[in-house]
């Protein structure tokens, strides 16, 4: 990995690096922010010198070919905890019957994501310098098609539903859960609601499959709906994936 360094900040000869950008594509103040946390945040890299260390570890869990043993590139990609997808820095996601390592990436102005097989030579490296992060997914998917990467991507066809701003408007404002700590904001942005979660004003729209339940296309598997209580005094946010209740989030009803 000849073209990644942990240099913070990157010294003036280091001239090869992309400028960050915000969620309203506005330039970063000094082209970039500065981590003193370089472990988890202070990594320059290339996307080829990232599919290098993919590479390198997917050797590794065939034979010792790699920069790991096989050994321990079989921990690298195994959950710590029963039940979990969490391993050793990354995540393992099934998806046609083939098991990934994965991770997604988040500094001010740049995200990023890779996927990686466990037992193929599959994988993908994207890095954007934008917050606006809407895109990876997309392209992750449009690369495993065009390479016919096997029960990767299975589209779902959904029929979207018209729904009058006279009900959605209900449905503006901020939501609140105690179990996780989580705030939603709801908002009508370029005439459609949009939704963010994370508090980093990076909103996405909802799709609306009834007058009340819609889909995230970042979060195509859960389903999220808005129920009205005490005749529209109080809104509540239920999003489930499967049978599993994730989290429920409550807005008062506007005065």
């Amino acid at each position: 990995m000849a073209n990644s360094t942990f240099e913070q900040p990157l010294s003036k000869q280091q001239t090869s690096f992309a400028t960050a950008y915000d969620i309203d594509k506005k330039e970063m103040p000094g082209k970039f922010y500065i981590y003193p946390e370089q472990a988890p945040d202070g990594l320059w890299t290339t996307p080829t010198d990232y599919a290098r260390f993919i590479l390198s570890l997917q050797r590794s869990l065939k034979s010792n070919g790699g920069f790991l043993t096989k050994p321990m590139a079989n921990e690298m990609v195994t959950p710590i905890l029963a039940g979990s997808d969490a391993a050793l820095g990354m995540f393992i996601k099934e998806k046609g019957g083939e098991k990934y390592f994965t991770h997604t990436g988040a500094n001010m102005g740049f995200r990023s994501i890779y996927y990686g097989s466990c037992s193929t030579g599959n994988g993908v490296v994207i890095l954007i310098n934008s917050d606006n992060d809407k895109i990876l997914n997309e392209l992750v998917n449009s690369v495993a098609v065009a390479y016919n990467w096997k029960g990767f991507y299975n589209p779902e066809v959904r029929k979207l539903a018209a729904v009058p701003d006279t009900l959605t408007n209900n449905y503006i404002g901020q939501y609140h859960c105690d179990q996780p700590a989580l705030t939603v904001d709801i908002i009508r942005k370029n005439g459609v609601l949009q939704l963010s979660a994370r508090g980093d004003g990076n909103f996405e729209p909802m799709y609306f499959i009834s007058g009340s339940s819609f889909f995230l296309m970042s979060a195509p598997n859960t389903a999220a709906t808005i129920v009205s209580h005490d005749n529209g005094k109080t809104y509540s946010l239920v999003v489930k994936q499967g049978d599993k209740v994730l989290f429920i989030a409550t807005q008062k009803a506007k005065k």
